[in-house]
């Protein structure tokens, strides 16, 4: 099962970088934290995702996807086109509520035991293995607009424009974030746990300063978002992410139910300990 093992890995480390740099609204920039409320307030909408990755030997990797996101629910799903990917096919499909992420594709089908289609792992409990504790940030979910809050550690955020986003005007803002600076925002009772896992955050990711833009409408809704994600893998190398997503069709109704237990392997220990691994590779 070691597809399954380094695709489950890879997904909890990138997870919980982006996962564990999330927090309350209240202190972020003005403009960016009422869009954030806005947004979710919104209820349900549509999603396009564009993920473009570089590999350590220069290879680019594209994967697109779309799905619903009811983002105060904090539940979605999200089916990921594979077949930009090197010897990928089919799609990999996710199911996501809180924490708790499902997920299924073709090239599990030969690896998981009969009678099961879905793997499932509990971002929560499986980060605390790798020293991140994202239960202590309140707002940590799958929620894309939480990605807001890396802008809570920038310095600035600037303004570059005003641009369309499918035909909606926006005004479009970005900023370099330095999670280092989060602790300080938190709570104080609560910034020596913060700054442990931040310190956690950093050492997996292999770099504290994420470039991260947002596209804002009239309305204060998140129309789009960019954040580029470079990750220092032991024992594959430096990783090079941009991750973008598309808001639209706000205010539909999301219905998601989880795959039927009868079809889905727990695999949170595993992913665990296969991200683990992977961390401590030479």
């Amino acid at each position: 099962m070691a597809l399954v093992r380094l695709l489950t890995a890879l997904v909890l480390v990138a997870a919980s970088a982006t996962l564990a740099a999330c927090g309350a609204d209240d202190l972020s920039p003005e403009t960016i934290a009422n869009a954030a409320k806005t947004t979710t307030e919104t209820g349900g909408s549509r999603l396009e995702m564009n993920l473009a990755m570089t590999t350590p030997d220069g290879q680019e990797i594209e994967m697109t996807g779309h799905g619903v996101m009811d983002m105060a629910g904090q539940r979605g799903r999200l089916a990921i086109d594979l077949s930009q990917v090197p010897g990928g096919e089919g799609q990999l499909e996710q199911v996501f509520d809180g924490f708790v992420i499902w997920m299924r594709m073709p090239a599990f089908e030969s690896e998981l035991p009969e009678g099961k289609e879905w793997i499932r792992i509990d971002m929560q409990e499986a980060s605390e293995e790798l020293g991140v504790d994202i239960a202590q940030f309140p707002q940590a979910s799958n929620d894309p607009t939480k990605a807001l809050e890396y802008m809570r550690a920038a310095g600035d955020v600037e303004e570059e424009g005003e641009e369309d986003v499918r035909g909606v005007p926006t005004t479009h803002y970005s900023a370099t974030v330095d999670i280092r600076n989060y602790p300080e925002l938190a709570p104080e009772a609560e910034r020596a746990e913060a700054r442990e896992s931040i310190d956690r955050l950093v050492e997996l990711a292999g770099q504290s300063e994420f470039d991260s833009e947002v596209w804002i409408d009239d309305r204060d809704l998140v129309r789009r978002m960019r954040m580029e994600m470079p990750m220092e893998m032991p024992g594959v190398g430096r990783i090079e992410m941009v991750i973008d997503y598309e808001l639209f069709d706000f205010g539909i109704d999301v219905d998601v139910e989880p795959p039927p237990s009868e079809d889905v392997l727990d695999y949170t220990d595993v992913a665990a300990e296969a991200a683990s691994r992977l961390q401590q590779a030479p």
